[in-house]
């Protein structure tokens, strides 16, 4: 929320690359052993979709659109 309103006024946020400390569960986004060409890599991120994650990260967007802002991201393999 707005800092005025008691909130943080966050801007930027970090998100994990497969699962981390903060995922309900382990996984990651190719479970087949010797794919080094990523034949069968997930580029659909369904995972993220099914845990909830795209959609929070949808909804903080919203909420900064609305103070004339835009969330940044980083992307991180681990936490």
């Amino acid at each position: 929320g707005k800092p005025e309103d008691g909130g943080h006024g966050y801007t930027m946020g970090r998100v994990p690359i497969n699962s981390c400390d903060f995922a309900p569960f382990s996984y990651n986004f190719d479970n087949k052993t010797d794919d080094k060409e990523l034949k069968h890599f997930d580029d659909s991120v369904k995972q993220d979709v099914d845990n909830g994650m795209v959609p929070m990260i949808k909804a903080a967007q919203a909420k900064i659109k609305e103070r004339d802002m835009e969330l940044s991201l980083l992307a991180s393999p681990w936490s």
